[in-house]
């Protein structure tokens, strides 16, 4: 059994990139179709919720079981037990050894460990908060569909406290998935365009279609990398945690030529997203990592960091600088994303202010933007471009609340990373990466994958 819901572990980690599901409910306006806005179920739903059942089966199997404990079980049916008492200074036993008849009810069981329960007190009480938030959203049912995901992520962070799965198979496994993504975004990029793939998740986008994300070269539409995601941003954002995972099996381990093969791959996969905001943030965590009193030298380090660079910088020439014309602001693609970025920023602002206290409701941004400004082509109601911004609109009071905790819990975190051994302080840098993702998008709390990936690295920073 322990087996089983260990490969589902794992299996449910690979799938996680994945958008494999059954979509059973969609949102329109104007008889268009809202992106992002949809009821479905996804394959790996169904993996980490026999995780969790074998998980609560096997907790509450050993709490009952009448030999969880450090005595033996012969004891306990005996009544009586043995307690050799230690060696003494000369090296003889101990004489005298004594034997105590006690009863089960004698047994020192361990006392819950309070800091945990503290943990999950506080857990069950936000998603409390959150449910009551659902009671007051106008679209309810979307409310505790979105709802559903934060208890899996929940759940997954305390499957994730008991199972203990180990941070080296945990890396591999994005490792590969990160190899898979980038062989897919290369073959994207050569034939200029994603195919649709049901089985796997994937949408076909085409660049004669308005809103496809593009690169503008002498004329040509290029398209941009997706791998399975949704958009080039977020598969830019998978990318940069597995290149950091990349780095840290390459400190790590022995394997440092493949190792180094797979950075560069990925590097590639993440050139070809074009994201400047993951750029932005790979940038962010490899400056983290190389200025962080950690038990490597700064020269190990620099190694693999210098792979990564020197990838970015044969592409750039081999590509005619598409990379860095995405920072351009004469392009007039780039000009127009920038904009609509901003007026973004500025229509959440306006949302916050209507409804500062007790927020839009939790998924029911975009549908509160229709009402706000209506309308508009259906590609002018996106989320925010900004986690916490969009966390503050849908919940109010109650998503600031959340996010003073979390960066309160991170500060006192922080202050302890000296304590730390190098594979605790190296996913502390990753978390840290990723909350720094969070400021160019909204992906980590409007999609399921993301924040299952934002759920799996909390916990691992705890």
């Amino acid at each position: 059994m322990q087996k089983l819901k260990t490969i589902l572990l794992y299996f449910f980690i690979l799938l996680l990139p994945w958008q494999t599901r059954y979509i059973f409910g969609e949102i329109f306006y104007n008889q268009q179709k809202i992106q992002g806005v949809d009821f479905s179920i996804y394959l790996s739903e169904i993996i980490l919720a026999l995780v969790i059942i074998l998980t609560i089966y096997d907790y509450y199997s050993e709490k009952i079981s009448p030999c969880h404990s450090t005595i033996s079980c012969d004891m306990v049916s005996t009544g009586q037990a043995t307690h050799s008492f230690a060696r003494n200074d000369k090296g003889k036993n101990a004489q005298n050894d004594k034997e105590k008849k006690f009863t089960p009810n004698d047994i020192d069981h361990s006392k819950p460990n309070i800091h945990r329960t503290k943990s999950l007190l506080l857990l069950f009480l936000i998603l409390g908060c959150f449910t009551f938030n659902c009671l007051l959203a106008p679209n309810y049912q979307f409310v505790f569909f979105r709802l559903s995901w934060l208890i899996e992520a929940v759940c997954f962070l305390l499957v994730l406290k008991l199972n203990k799965p180990k941070i080296e198979t945990i890396s591999w496994l994005f490792v590969f998935s990160g190899l898979a993504q980038s062989c897919l975004a290369i073959w994207q990029f050569l034939t200029n365009q994603i195919i649709a793939n049901k089985w796997l998740g994937i949408a076909k986008q085409n660049t004669d279609i308005l809103g496809t994300p593009v690169i503008l070269e002498n004329g040509q539409r290029i398209i941009r990398a997706f791998g399975s995601f949704s958009h080039p941003n977020i598969l830019g954002g998978f990318l940069v945690i597995t290149i950091l995972l990349t780095f840290y099996l390459w400190l790590s381990k022995k394997e440092k030529i493949a190792l180094s093969l797979a950075l560069i791959c990925q590097t590639v996969g993440l050139y070809l997203t074009f994201s400047r905001g993951a750029f932005l943030a790979l940038l962010f965590g490899l400056g983290i990592l190389l200025l962080a009193n950690t038990q490597h030298k700064k020269s190990i380090k620099i190694i693999p960091i210098s792979f990564i660079l020197a990838t970015f910088f044969i592409l750039s020439l081999s590509t005619n600088n598409l990379f860095l014309k995405r920072f351009d602001n004469v392009n007039n693609l780039n000009r127009k994303s920038n904009a609509t970025r901003v007026e973004q920023i500025k229509n959440s602002w306006e949302i916050i202010k209507d409804s500062t206290w007790r927020g839009v409701g939790l998924g029911n941004y975009q549908m509160a933007l229709t009402k706000k400004i209506p309308n508009q082509d259906v590609y002018f109601y996106q989320p925010a471009h900004n986690v916490f911004i969009l966390i503050i609109a849908e919940l109010g009071v109650l998503g600031l609340s959340f996010m003073i905790l979390l960066f309160a819990k991170l500060f006192f975190t922080l202050r302890d990373f000296a304590k730390f051994d190098f594979t605790q302080q190296y996913f502390l840098i990753v978390f840290l990466t990723i909350l720094f993702l969070g400021i160019f998008d909204h992906y980590l709390w409007t999609t399921y994958s993301g924040l299952l990936i934002f759920a799996l690295f909390f916990a691992k920073t705890q």
